[in-house]
């Protein structure tokens, strides 16, 4: 069987796209054509996946306590910034619950925590998710280099947790 040719750079922004497809068939095939060509992926990958810095904790921590105050505003700010943070908020806000905080705010942060995991992955998380599979799927030094970095991103964060199991999952 002859070597396929590299992809050109036109098949690698097709890719990088349909990694984000809701359609399984286009995901599945942007998968295909990365790992067809793992130096090229590789390199796509590393620029384009960074890991997810960590939100400021303190600013969290003051969110997650501003869930329990008395102003209206302050709570509902509070609620809103931590929905804006989404899965990054999920380890404060579990913390949080499990210091069993008064009955309306554990309702609160019982609420935010519901909205972190989507049954639908959003088009980024997806083309996170699938990028770690290529990764997997290549899983050559530099592939393992880049899923190394990924899951050194913020803890709670989808892109860390999918690298951290991939590696160890490689490593078995």
């Amino acid at each position: 069987m002859l070597p396929k040719p590299p992809l050109t750079p036109a098949q690698l922004e097709s890719a990088w796209k349909d990694l984000t497809s809701s359609n399984a068939a286009l995901g599945r095939g942007a998968v295909e054509s990365l790992c067809a060509d793992p130096a090229q992926a590789v390199a796509l990958l590393r620029e384009r996946l960074l890991p997810v810095k960590s939100p400021d904790s303190k600013q969290v921590a003051r969110w997650v306590a501003d869930l329990s105050s008395d102003n209206f505003k302050q709570r509902r700010l509070a609620a809103d910034n931590l929905e804006r943070l989404g899965e990054l908020a999920g380890p404060a806000l579990r913390a949080a619950l499990a210091a069993e905080p008064p009955l309306e705010a554990r309702q609160r942060i019982t609420l935010l925590l519901a909205k972190l995991r989507p049954a639908v992955l959003p088009p980024e998380a997806l083309r996170a998710v699938r990028g770690v599979q290529v990764l997997e799927m290549i899983a050559n030094p530099e592939a393992r280099k880049v899923l190394a970095v990924l899951a050194g991103g913020a803890a709670g964060a989808r892109l860390t947790q999918e690298a951290q199991a991939s590696l160890e999952r490689l490593a078995r």
